[in-house]
């Protein structure tokens, strides 16, 4: 063979095209929607239901005639800076998102991660600015705007979020959105919870006492952690033993909380340290409690979720490593066999014999049994120049193994000179070989003395990184 047909030739990487062009329209289409609609909020009136535009409008507005002061638009409390920052941060995450697009359009390497990366901070800039105008606007009694535009554009990032997972994670992102949808639910219980408590008083409590801010802030800072590790964990296949510790604590938290609002309503103990919930109606008591007493039992449902699927991803860890370690065993290959060569037949000399009468002879002759014609057996002839070299080494799998293991695959699995292997698919070269690949280990135990141990490493790795 010739050298240019024993190069080893490096399989091509994807080009990843279909993540590059997505990713820079769903960058590119929040800036467009903010040009038009932008537009026509500064020409025209009436059309308060984009709420954002006028948000941004009013903020150019106050900023002119106040200065740099005029950015508290929203007025200075903890509510009021959530939905400044979310004001500020939507145009900011709108063009670091092209950025990002523009790089991964060019370096196709990084084309997966920053597709995720945009799907994350879009989701999240247009999702937390909807819910800090929701929660605004409940706290206050004001009627909430229904502000489409950020609405779409969430939901959008969030379908595209929930795609990019199953295209890494695959099933188990099923088990991530649950947990995040279940979150979501958490979130706005609790949320739901503190808005009717500051509508029936509590907005004066806590301007008694700043301890009443701080464990409310804890609350939905804590809560709006949840989310966010939530909406990640739809992107990663590991994380099931952080996500019950966190849950547990979740549910502590809960259950306390339910139990003291229980107390005070029920009347069952007279402490001291409940005594704030005095100020409140019953009614309004009582929607705190049932409200509590929902996040308590989702936070139960999380708990089993995780546990459950955390439970099953040991199991096929454990199956994993046992198939390993079964891979890279040493196993005492069988000896090969010894080609045999026919040599030519020579006749042996003949010593001079006396001749002797025909009668004795005939006498010494003994009849032998007849001999049946046996038809010569010739083996097959394998001619290894009819599997090209280049074929091979375009292959991406066969490029990984080193010359002395491929002349092994290829004699096992290709040629099948160590015999029929029976259940397992025939390799394509350059082909899709997942069936292959797969039955390979499910017949392990049957063909485990067949499979030379350095080869089937080499499977076993390959089939790891895919």
């Amino acid at each position: 063979m010739s050298k240019k047909n024993n190069a080893v030739k490096a399989p091509k990487g994807p080009s990843y095209a279909g993540y590059r062009v997505i990713t820079l329209l769903i960058a590119l289409a929040p800036l467009a929607v903010f040009y038009f609609l932008g537009n026509a909020v500064f020409k025209f009136e009436g059309l308060e239901g984009a709420s954002f535009f006028y948000v941004i409008k009013g903020l150019i507005e106050n900023i002119s005639a106040n200065g740099i002061n005029g950015i508290f638009i929203y007025g200075q409390s903890v509510l009021g800076y959530v939905k400044m920052a979310y004001t500020l941060l939507v145009p900011v995450v709108a063009i670091v998102n092209v950025i990002l697009a523009l790089i991964a359009l060019f370096a196709k390497k990084t084309a997966r991660g920053l597709s995720r990366t945009v799907a994350y901070l879009g989701f999240w800039a247009y999702a937390g600015y909807a819910i800090a105008i929701v929660t605004t606007c409940l706290y206050t009694s004001i009627d909430v705007p229904l502000d489409i535009v950020m609405y779409a554009l969430a939901g959008v990032y969030l379908i595209y979020l929930i795609v990019l997972g199953f295209i890494k994670v695959g099933k188990k992102t099923w088990v991530a959105l649950l947990l995040f949808l279940l979150n979501l639910a958490i979130a706005a219980t609790l949320v739901y919870a503190i808005c009717v408590a500051g509508n029936a008083g509590f907005a004066e409590l806590l301007n008694e006492s700043k301890i009443y801010t701080i464990v409310c802030a804890a609350l939905i800072g804590c809560s709006a952690i949840s989310l966010l590790i939530s909406s990640a964990r739809l992107l990663t296949k590991k994380g099931y033993c952080f996500d019950t510790v966190r849950y547990v604590f979740q549910l502590v938290v809960f259950v306390v909380l339910t139990a003291g609002i229980a107390i005070n309503y029920f009347n069952l103990f007279d402490l001291s340290f409940l005594a704030f919930l005095d100020k409140f109606e019953d009614k309004a008591l009582l929607v705190m409690l049932i409200a509590m007493g929902v996040a308590t039992v989702v936070s139960v449902l999380q708990i089993i979720i995780a546990s459950v699927a955390k439970g099953k991803k040991a199991k096929k860890a454990k199956k994993a490593k046992k198939v390993k370690e079964e891979a890279v065993a040493p196993v005492e290959e069988a000896p090969a066999q010894e080609e045999v060569v026919a040599l030519p037949v020579v006749a042996e000399p003949v010593a001079a014999v006396e001749e002797e009468p025909v009668e004795e002879v005939e006498e010494e002759i003994v009849e032998e049994e007849p001999v049946e014609e046996v038809e010569e057996v010739v083996a097959p002839v394998i001619v290894e120049e009819e599997i090209e070299e280049e074929n091979l080494t375009e292959d991406a799998f066969i490029a990984t193994l080193t010359p002395a293991e491929r002349a092994k695959f290829t004699d096992t699995f290709i040629l099948k000179v160590r015999g029929k292997l029976n259940g397992i698919p025939d390799y394509v070269v350059g082909g899709d070989n997942k069936a292959f690949f797969r039955k390979v280990f499910v017949y392990l135990g049957q063909y485990r003395d067949v499979i030379p141990s350095d080869v089937l490493y080499k499977i076993y790795k390959y089939t790891q990184k895919n």
